[in-house]
């Protein structure tokens, strides 16, 4: 057995091992919503920033007016972050209750950390126990604030919560949809373990004095993304609150995929940008392995047609297995996301999944990138 063999049997070991700690993990988090429902109402400021989300907006405020959460203690605190479309005027009409309101983003137009700057602008002009932040994009149900804040007691500083893309109508949305529940299910999953790497600002929740106490942004502002994953990681750090992941139906929050090819890659870069800025450089060196893992497969199609047909056999061995275990993650969409999954799409998906993989951290490691009609440095 030749050593390029053994090395890329040892990535798949690797990869499945992973893949197993996330499955177990996701296990973990589907048990907590068997336990009882703590008594706890907090106050809680709904942060959400905006920029040019005329076309959203009102649909976002009418989920934020509906929301079923005591009156005296919840406040809604949209932040313009320097829009320059009808989307604020729009907002200001709508709103008819008191305790929403819009504020101006306080941060420079810069070109990093400027949604950030949105979230801090909000949260210093808060009073709430508990901070939410979502997208002006995303709708949510009556029950979210509730369901999530559940999730709280006196150990817990954070709170992740699911995630999904609706409407899908075309095959790209589709494949989007599929691909951005396995990330969403794989942040679970490592909480469930207490690993905690991903999570999704369209869903998230923490204590303010959990947030001043670790510095909230101070030593990432300077990056365009992670107000999510580097305020999360930072909080589980420091050994002193749990992280946790809400795995309930009533806590999801949807948004929408990207409709052209150009939008999604934008956006993954811009997500892919950060992971090597992430402390924990254990986690950093888990994320080379799983790219490398997905590097072996050109490797072993090269090999096998130019040296040896074995190599072939073993693409097409971990192709086989890598689908069968992440299928074990994605089968629990059925109930976070009451959505099946389409195997033969997954199948199909396998074929774009490892050249995307490839490439999109590649991408997002070297350059700027556009998002919200707005350069922004990585």
């Amino acid at each position: 057995m030749t050593f390029l063999t053994v090395l890329f049997i040892c990535l798949l070991v690797f990869y499945l091992l992973f893949i197993l700690r996330v499955i177990h993990g996701i296990g973990v988090v589907s048990a907590d919503r068997f336990l009882v429902k703590k008594d706890y109402t907090p106050s809680v400021t709904l942060i959400i920033p905006f920029r040019n989300e005329a076309d959203v907006i009102l649909d976002s405020l009418k989920c934020a007016q509906a929301l079923d959460y005591p009156g005296d203690k919840l406040e809604v605190i949209y932040v313009d972050d320097h829009s320059d479309d009808e989307g604020c005027a729009k907002l200001k009409n709508a709103i008819s209750e008191n305790h929403i309101r819009i504020i101006k983003n306080a941060h420079k137009n810069s070109r990093s950390g400027q949604k950030k700057g949105a979230i801090l602008t909000g949260i210093n002009n808060s009073t709430g126990e508990v901070i939410f932040t979502t997208d002006a994009d995303c709708t949510f149900q009556k029950n979210w604030i509730k369901t999530m804040v559940s999730k709280f007691d006196e150990n817990v500083g954070f709170v992740s919560g699911p995630v999904f893309y609706e409407d899908t109508k075309t095959l790209f949305e589709k494949f989007q949809q599929m691909e951005f529940a396995g990330l969403v299910l794989v942040g679970a999953g490592l909480i469930g373990i207490n690993k905690p790497l991903l999570c999704n600002g369209a869903n998230i929740a923490y204590k303010r004095n959990v947030f001043l106490s670790v510095g909230g942004f101070e030593d990432n502002m300077n990056i365009s993304s992670g107000d999510d994953e580097f305020l999360m990681q930072k909080i589980a750090s420091t050994g002193d609150y749990e992280i946790k992941f809400c795995f309930e139906n009533s806590a999801l929050v949807s948004t929408k995929g990207c409709r052209t090819i150009n939008k999604f890659v934008m956006q993954r870069r811009r997500w892919a940008s950060k992971s090597l800025f992430y402390k924990d450089k254990i986690k950093v060196l888990s994320l080379i392995m799983i790219y490398l893992f997905y590097l072996s497969f050109p490797v072993m199609v090269v090999l096998g047609i130019s040296t040896d047909y074995l190599y072939l056999r073993l693409f097409w061995f971990a192709l086989v297995f890598k689908g069968a275990f992440e299928l074990g993650v994605l089968k629990n969409a059925e109930f976070l996301f009451n959505k099946k999954i389409n195997k033969f799409l997954f199948a199909v998906a396998q074929f774009f999944h490892i050249p995307y993989i490839i490439i999109i951290p590649l991408l997002g490691i070297y350059g700027n990138y556009e998002w919200k009609e707005r350069k922004l440095k990585r």
